[in-house]
């Protein structure tokens, strides 16, 4: 099986590819069409990657979803001013990452 690496430098290619084709084509598309086809190729370049727990896509995901569930929590807590906003900030957002990226991340 190819690595992370090959399928992603691959994906990158045929995507640029794709989108530069869609733009020379006589194809009336709209001007986000081919920034679509190259994130869509990307994406899917990566996608036979997934199969292990402890791949580079896999871990990439749990990463940006550890940021985003903090990031959420901090908005929830300001929103709701349950506490004071530097409270919140302070440890609020970095416990959610580190229970998401480790303490999901590790679930067997």
């Amino acid at each position: 099986m190819a690595a992370f690496r090959t399928h992603f430098s691959t994906g990158v290619v045929t995507g640029y590819l794709a989108a530069a084709a869609s733009v020379v084509a006589p194809l009336h598309v709209t001007p986000t069409t081919p920034f679509y086809i190259f994130c869509g190729t990307c994406v899917g370049s990566i996608l036979p990657d997934l199969d292990s727990d402890h791949s580079t896509p896999f871990t990439i995901a749990f990463g940006v979803l550890s940021m985003l569930a903090g990031s959420l929590a901090f908005a929830f807590c300001v929103q709701h001013r349950e506490m004071a906003a530097w409270r919140s900030w302070l440890w609020i957002p970095p416990l959610v990452a580190l229970v998401v990226r480790h303490g999901c991340f590790n679930m067997p």
